[in-house]
């Protein structure tokens, strides 16, 4: 049976950020292969702590910082997004997460968001960025 974080809402106390990180690292690292770095990931994301917020619902979580960019202008950064992967498929899920973060990008005044995450089902979800009306920015080169 699929464990769920049993905290629900809005999180933003240092110790609620904490314990989402605990939960959702191993379980994100653990379906992508990357168990060994649970123990990097969670104190890489423990040091932002302070920045962090999360939102998590019964579909998975989104954590996020909002900050100034380069310019000043405010952005909601997205470090991660998790959708379960019982809940996967249903266009309900992925909007319930999508809407709190329009939501919440709205209410902070952000000029942007910027989704910092890895893919997983790439052309499906790329297609459903860009009818949210996203655009691809970067560009990787994973190095030997």
């Amino acid at each position: 049976m699929e464990r769920k974080f049993l905290k629900k809402g809005e999180l933003t106390s240092q110790k609620d950020i904490f314990e989402a990180i605990d939960f959702f690292v191993p379980l994100v690292n653990k379906e992508f292969n990357y168990q060994e770095k649970n123990d990097f990931s969670c104190a890489y994301l423990k040091k932002l702590a302070p920045n962090l917020q999360a939102f998590v619902s019964e579909y998975g979580y989104v954590l996020y910082a909002v900050l100034p960019d380069y310019w000043g202008n405010i952005e909601l950064n997205v470090l991660s997004f998790y959708i379960y992967p019982k809940e996967r498929g249903r266009f309900a899920c992925l909007k319930n997460l999508f809407d709190f973060v329009f939501k919440k990008a709205s209410s902070v005044q952000a000029k942007q968001i910027v989704f910092g995450v890895h893919l997983g089902n790439t052309n499906r979800f790329n297609r459903f960025f860009i009818h949210q009306g996203f655009y691809p920015l970067s560009f990787i080169k994973t190095l030997p």
